[in-house]
């Protein structure tokens, strides 16, 4: 019989991963009938970007899950979240662990009972593997059948996420497909998700890691076996490392209106979910340039994180806070804004494979990179981009200091390739170094490069797809 897999894409990074490499056309070619469960589903874009004879569209709802506000949910959450293998430390999680019951001390006695029944929960769960499995078979009787027809439909031997059932409703797809018998594949999505956040939401037959560092988290962590684990390299990154695909600097600047007899700021903002400071330092960076205080005539060019585009039903979530960066745009003529196009209504921050292009362009012919402990480090680092890590603010509830400690950042900081920075004048310092001397901290950025984007660079998704092609 032909073999069916199941591809579950719920947010525009996984399509990336999935979809928009060759990962999604070698199982194609491969003649396995493909099954897309998406919310975009019914969108036109989507269902003719990705089409075939073996590839078949079902409509994901994970909306239809338990509601988030359901004591049920809330409680299996949190114990999941806050729960590590307590032989080995992490720091993320002890944090947050502390943190939320610390904002949990004048509730009231009911609550307070509860929280004692999580802190027992927790207890148990950081120190029993066997409890942990447990934990996870216990909430997978009571995860809602949503999706029941399509797994009846197509009875898909593999199922394929992009986390281990730690990111939203992701586990409950997965424990759906386990009652369905359906084997389990995770491809981890982003270079943290093995540290900061929590354990396991559902069991899980094999995972695809990006590195061997991301492995030995896996066996740490989340009980894996090593045999169960592949280790393939990042999807994500795969385009930068091959020749004469990125957008020229000809075209690029073109395109965004810059002067190519400038130097380059390249500063990408936050999510704006948890940070609220992107205006304020756009404000500081004004003017500096504005007062010269930068010494090398310069420009600067802003990209907003794609969360900045979700909707939210046909409204933009973060509009107020869109609004807010395009006066600054107005205010200011050499800053520029390089908005990331969008396609979808229904899978949040969904973008073409141009933009793959055009922001490795972007990171490659910038002078200086700025951001706040964000992934952008590693792809900076691919290119040998100076890098600059503003701390002049902190994320809501988070000091810096514990996000500098996180695992994935601490790797980062201790090479010596990114400078981090605290106030004001250390910024433009940094800043007026780097474009005065590009070649600074280089030796970092290339231990960051070598140590977080692994092997087969420029082609792993043709190893994970291979890979994919073997499980039975």
């Amino acid at each position: 019989m032909m073999k069916t897999i199941m591809l579950v894409i719920n947010q525009g990074f996984t399509t990336r991963y999935l979809l928009r490499s060759n990962i999604f056309h070698i199982l194609k070619r491969s003649g396995v009938r493909i099954i897309i469960l998406s919310p975009a589903a019914k969108e036109n874009y989507f269902i003719k970007e990705f089409f075939g004879e073996n590839v078949y569209h079902e409509l994901y709802e994970p909306k239809k899950y338990r509601d988030k506000k359901s004591k049920i949910y809330q409680f299996f959450t949190h114990a999941r979240l806050y729960s590590f293998n307590s032989k080995y430390y992490n720091n993320f999680t002890n944090y947050w662990r502390v943190q939320y019951f610390k904002s949990r001390e004048n509730v009231s006695f009911v609550k307070k009972t509860l929280d004692l029944m999580l802190k027992l929960t927790i207890f148990i769960l950081s120190r029993s593997m066997v409890a942990r499995k447990i934990f996870t078979k216990i909430e997978s009787l009571i995860t809602q059948e949503i999706h029941r027809p399509i797994f009846r439909k197509y009875k898909p031997d593999i199922v394929i996420t992009t986390s281990m059932g730690t990111l939203p409703y992701d586990r409950f797809i997965m424990q759906e497909a386990k009652k369905n018998g359906s084997k389990i594949v995770s491809l981890i999505l982003s270079w943290d998700n093995t540290t900061t956040k929590g354990i396991s939401g559902a069991p899980v037959d094999y995972v695809v890691a990006w590195t061997e560092i991301m492995r030995n988290e896996l066996i740490k962590y989340h009980d894996l076996p090593s045999n169960r684990i592949f280790v393939g390299g990042v999807v994500q990154y795969e385009e930068y490392f091959k020749k004469n695909n990125l957008t020229t600097k000809k075209d690029l600047f073109k395109q965004l209106h810059l002067a190519r007899d400038k130097k380059t700021i390249f500063f990408c903002l936050e999510s704006p979910t948890a940070y609220k400071w992107n205006p304020d330092i756009l404000h500081i960076l004004a003017e500096k340039i504005k007062n010269n205080e930068i010494t090398s005539p310069c420009q600067l060019i802003v990209r907003p994180h794609p969360i900045y585009f979700r909707v939210d039903g046909k409204k933009l979530a973060y509009e107020k806070d869109l609004n807010e960066l395009k006066k600054i745009e107005k205010e200011y003529s050499f800053i520029k804004f390089d908005y990331p196009e969008i396609l979808s209504n229904c899978i949040s921050h969904d973008m073409p494979e141009s933009e793959t292009y055009k922001l490795g362009a972007l990171i490659k012919y910038s002078d200086v990179l700025l951001c706040f402990y964000s992934s952008m480090n590693i792809e900076a680092s691919i290119f040998d981009t100076p890098i600059i890590n503003i701390e002049l603010y902190h994320k809501r509830n988070l000091p810096n200091k514990v996000m500098a400690n996180h695992a994935h950042n601490k790797r980062v900081l201790s090479t010596g390739g990114v400078k981090s920075v605290t106030t004001r004048d250390e910024l433009i310092k940094s800043i007026n170094n780097y474009l005065d001397n590009p070649n600074l901290d280089s030796k970092g950025r290339s231990l960051i490069a070598e140590q977080e984007t692994g092997i087969n660079r420029g082609f792993a998704s043709q190893e994970i797809a291979n890979y994919l092609l073997k499980l039975g």
